[in-house]
């Protein structure tokens, strides 16, 4: 907690400092990068750009891309994250990837929907990952479905329980298993039993995470208002909006300076780099790794100007953008 109130005040000042000297941020190399295995999934969330309204070619990074990126990492890069717009899991090469990249001691993050845990446990368990988030928005069947369509509660819950167990029996220590609950409408009310779920299971957190409206950014202002009275809880305290005349608006006090524009980059399964993990359907490339160095793009020209235009928020995507600060509740399940 105390952390995030350090990182909160840090970015609230470079709100001030950062746009009017972006050059500064220029020779900063990124800490992080954000490694994108598939834009495939099986699921049909409501609000997900990538099934809702596709516009990039389907895919899968190969292997041999991931190597060369690698290759090109000759500073003190910290993570990747092996999640973006799409199902993680369903790259048969991710947890090469991870092995890979555990080797260069960089950590390794991965956000999956929880459908291939069971399947894919012996490799998740051997590959080095770090930390796996898996989403867990309900207790019920009837509960998850009515925002991720095509889910299946009991395979998720069984992939969940097997992997705790596997990972209890051969003593790991890694990777940290945690849970993301989006706290909607419809679900509010279950925060208690989930709490409960997970520290029967026994991983390590569940985090209570308020629901974004800007992932459906194929939407009008009319469907993005028809999207909150569907979604948005009552309890204000997991809300990042609120209700202004007929529109619903993001809260002034999660307002501040985008952390992605100076310490992320954002790698497709195609090679295509962009800054953001908003920017699903790729308005923004400022290259391509399979024609360019990872060094070259953070440093050219394409990407100077939009890093101006994220920080000075022009880019039309960031005016409305819900990622300006994270805005969830991490609860410890006291394992």
């Amino acid at each position: 907690m105390f952390k995030r109130k350090i990182r909160k005040a840090a970015l609230q000042c470079g709100n001030y400092i950062f746009p009017l000297f972006p050059s500064i941020l220029i020779h900063r190399l990124p800490r992080t990068l954000v490694i994108e295995p598939t834009n495939v999934c099986m699921l049909h969330c409501r609000a997900c750009a990538t099934v809702n309204n596709p516009v990039r070619e389907k895919g899968y990074m190969p292997l041999s891309l991931f190597r060369k990126i690698l290759r090109q990492i000759d500073w003190d890069l910290k993570t990747i994250n092996f999640s973006y717009a799409g199902e993680p899991l369903l790259n048969r090469d991710i947890f090469k990837m991870i092995k890979l990249a555990n080797e260069k001691r960089l950590r390794s993050n991965i956000e999956t929907n929880g459908m291939l845990l069971e399947e894919r446990a012996d490799e998740i368990l051997d590959s080095g990952l770090c930390k796996l988030n898996i989403a867990f928005d309900g207790i019920s069947q009837d509960s998850v479905s009515k925002y991720r369509k095509g889910i299946d509660f009991t395979r998720v819950i069984s992939g969940i329980n097997h992997l705790v167990q596997k990972k209890k029996k051969l003593a790991l220590r890694f990777p940290e298993i945690h849970l993301q609950f989006i706290v909607m409408k419809h679900n509010e009310l279950e925060i208690p039993e989930a709490m409960r779920i997970a520290q029967r299971i026994g991983v390590e957190s569940i985090d209570f995470k308020s629901f974004i409206l800007t992932g459906g950014i194929w939407l009008n202002r009319q469907g993005i208002n028809a999207f909150a009275e569907e979604y948005l809880p009552k309890n204000e305290k997991f809300s990042r909006y609120s209700l202004q005349g007929r529109s619903w608006v993001l809260k002034k006090h999660l307002q501040g300076v985008c952390p992605y524009a100076f310490s992320a980059m954002v790698i497709m399964w195609d090679g295509n780099v962009t800054a953001c993990t908003m920017d699903v359907n790729g308005d923004y490339i400022v290259g391509n790794l399979n024609r360019e160095r990872l060094r070259d793009i953070w440093l050219s020209n394409n990407y100077t100007e939009l890093r101006k235009n994220i920080l000075t928020k022009k880019a039309p995507q960031c005016k409305e953008c819900a990622y300006l600060v994270d805005h969830f509740i991490d609860m410890r399940t006291g394992k």
